[in-house]
């Protein structure tokens, strides 16, 4: 399955993983943890939660446990598609 990020979605990636790139002892968690995800959802797609979003496509969300993040996502025929990353501590949901 084809792995595709909204612009959006690698500018949060981006910024999220400077920020753990700031503490040497944890450098490479985000990524790390964000590659075993993306991994296990291209095998498969239904492992996140449906999440309700206003856009056209159903949208699944699974969470990053380490590091506290949620990746939100579509599912086509042989994609998926990441829409945004954002912090499950942060309070409120991203205006998807």
């Amino acid at each position: 399955m084809k792995l595709r990020f909204s612009a959006r979605a690698r500018r949060e990636a981006s910024r999220v993983d400077e920020r753990w790139r700031a503490n040497a002892d944890y450098r490479e968690l985000f990524v790390d943890e964000l590659d075993a995800l993306l991994e296990r959802l291209r095998r498969d797609p239904s492992l996140g939660a449906p999440y309700e979003a206003p856009l056209t496509e159903p949208v699944r969300r699974a969470r990053l446990p380490k590091t506290d993040y949620f990746v939100y996502y579509t599912v086509g025929p042989d994609e998926l598609f990441v829409v945004s990353v954002g912090s499950a501590r942060r309070g409120r949901q991203p205006k998807l």
